[in-house]
């Protein structure tokens, strides 16, 4: 997290999500984010806390990952 203004939003779209879905994928936790805006960060780390929120084991972060959000290739 950097700035904060994300935050309320994400908090209780994972709240809504982990109680819909105890279990959710990576690829549902992303879905259920789409309407969240985070201009600070790549949603990595957000995803991964909501995984492991719902008691999942998240796999070590990808430093180098050249994806966005939506799995797309970043421009350079």
């Amino acid at each position: 997290m950097q700035c904060g203004f994300c935050t309320p939003g994400m908090v209780m779209t994972a709240a809504a999500l982990l109680k819909e879905n105890p279990k959710p994928s990576e690829a549902q936790v992303r879905a259920y984010l789409e309407g969240n805006i985070c201009r600070c960060t790549g949603y990595h780390n957000i995803v991964k806390a909501i995984l492991a929120a719902s008691g999942q084991d998240v796999a070590p972060s990808r430093r180098n990952n050249q994806r966005g959000f939506f799995g797309r290739r970043r421009s350079e």
